[in-house]
């Protein structure tokens, strides 16, 4: 699948976060979303998501309108992970992720399968959380909910995952785990992950692409090795950073 932007203008009152992008996300890429705090990464998202309108140009699925699918339709090409989420409703781990089978059932089959239930059972047990299915969504720790909401985005198996800061909340070792299961894991019909990061190291490790925000409409994008760059990042970030070599890969670290 491939997700475009054409000449897309995305504005806040008073700032342009995003001016005439024209960006292509093909099969099997793994983008980062850089920028300062208030750039305007989740607000990105949303819109290629198709969850908020352009202000101006286009975004397409398959070089059809993001906005032409249907709510349904587009969940089951297009998953989103957002950066938090409200308070929980009472309910179990299990039926959490069981959500994500939602954009497949109709009016024909109105309730999950054993098929639904098997892939629900089989993400709870890629984020560590298989002895978790009975426990309520409250008395869960915020690294364990998010590990929660991982699991239900991968029970959805859209091919296409826009995820915002999905490391939210985790330690150290859940934050490597996590990202190497979404950015080498299946994706089913070869597609892709659009992840938002503040760890520039994590999305050298990670992608194979970034997409910098500057928060004045300006954006570079491109392959990891041409837009990571000790003194672009300084710029998108203001403020100093020494790039550093270390068995065969770049680390930055600030000045």
């Amino acid at each position: 699948m491939q997700l475009q932007t054409h000449e897309l203008d995305i504005r806040v009152p008073g700032r342009t976060l995003c001016s005439a992008l024209n960006l292509r996300v093909s099969a099997g890429e793994n983008w980062a979303v850089l920028g300062a705090n208030g750039s305007g990464k989740t607000t990105l998202l949303h819109t290629l998501a198709g969850l908020r309108a352009p202000d101006a140009g286009a975004v397409t699925l398959d070089e059809r309108s993001i906005s032409e699918y249907s709510h349904r339709a587009r969940a089951r090409y297009v998953g989103v992970l957002l950066q938090d989420y409200g308070d929980a409703f009472p309910s179990t781990v299990i039926e959490t992720v069981l959500s994500g089978r939602h954009p497949y059932l109709s009016r024909w089959r109105w309730q999950d399968d054993a098929d639904d239930l098997r892939l629900a059972e089989q993400a709870l047990a890629s984020v560590g959380l298989e002895n978790f299915a009975d426990r309520s969504l409250v008395t869960l720790s915020g690294g364990e909910r998010r590990r929660v909401e991982i699991a239900t985005l991968l029970t959805q198996d859209p091919p296409i995952r826009l995820l915002d800061e999905p490391i939210n909340h985790l330690d150290l070792r859940h934050q490597i785990e996590i990202l190497r299961l979404l950015t080498t894991g299946r994706m089913r019909g070869e597609g892709f992950n659009m992840v938002v990061l503040h760890d520039v190291n994590l999305a050298a490790r990670f992608c194979t692409h970034a997409l910098l925000l500057f928060g004045n409409g300006e954006c570079l994008y491109g392959k990891l090795a041409e837009v990571l760059q000790a003194e672009v990042l300084e710029r998108l970030y203001g403020y100093p950073i020494r790039q550093i070599e270390a068995e065969g890969r770049l680390f930055y670290t600030p000045a």
